[in-house]
């Protein structure tokens, strides 16, 4: 069997992995949209239109917590702000065309950290592309399972949401091969999983960017 065999094989299994959480994650975000009082029809709606967890959950989480309507979208759309560096970041391998239209619907925190972590650009398209597949499939998936789910039972009190950070700590660690970047990543994936239970979702991703300060700590060491 060739490498690259092997490389598909492998993705399919990583990939088939990162979707079922996701979808364990959509789940979670249903049942909170259904106990917040959304139609069905806007929760599945904003899913595939929006398909960014972290926004969406922090949109609900908002609403439910009593926030306006417009307060609650402008702090989703804040924290959406950081897929502007990550579709940066893909445009080094994604091919031009009107296909980037729909890889920027496709960019987000799974994808780019799943993508980067190939160093053969055609791998890491591919990569990217089958990945944002798949969350554009499971993501609207769970959210339907999770509204029909939320009418019957409180999963939301599962913490689903640790998912998310807990994924990304398993796809950096391979993402990054240097010792000290990879202790600044690892970092900041330990303090997101530690936030998790307490801080409304969706801003635990955030909060790890403070790993970022060690990094720019050790640069100014070596300047």
């Amino acid at each position: 069997m060739s490498s690259s065999d092997q490389s598909i094989r492998g993705m399919a299994g990583d990939v088939g992995s990162i979707a079922s959480a996701v979808l364990v994650v959509g789940v979670s975000y249903g049942a909170l949209a259904s106990e917040a009082g959304l139609p069905a029809w806007l929760v599945i709606g904003l899913a595939v239109t929006v398909l960014a967890g972290s926004a969406e959950l922090l949109f609900i989480a908002s609403i439910l917590a009593g926030a306006a309507p417009l307060a609650a979208a402008a702090g989703a759309l804040l924290v959406n702000l950081r897929n502007g560096v990550y579709g940066i970041a893909a445009s080094r391998f994604l091919q031009g065309g009107w296909t980037r239209l729909l890889a920027a619907h496709f960019v987000n925190d799974e994808t780019v950290a799943y993508a980067t972590a190939r160093r053969d650009p055609a791998l890491r398209r591919r990569a990217f592309w089958v990945l944002g597949w798949a969350i554009f499939v499971s993501w609207p998936l769970g959210a339907t399972i999770g509204v029909i789910l939320g009418t019957v039972t409180d999963v939301s009190a599962l913490g689903l949401d640790a998912v998310f950070p807990t994924i990304l700590f398993a796809m950096v660690l391979g993402a990054v091969p240097r010792k000290p970047a990879a202790i600044i990543v690892a970092c900041g994936a330990l303090l997101a999983v530690a936030v998790t239970p307490f801080v409304p979702p969706g801003a635990a991703p955030l909060i790890a960017l403070l790993s970022l300060v060690l990094l720019w700590k050790r640069r100014a060491r070596r300047g």
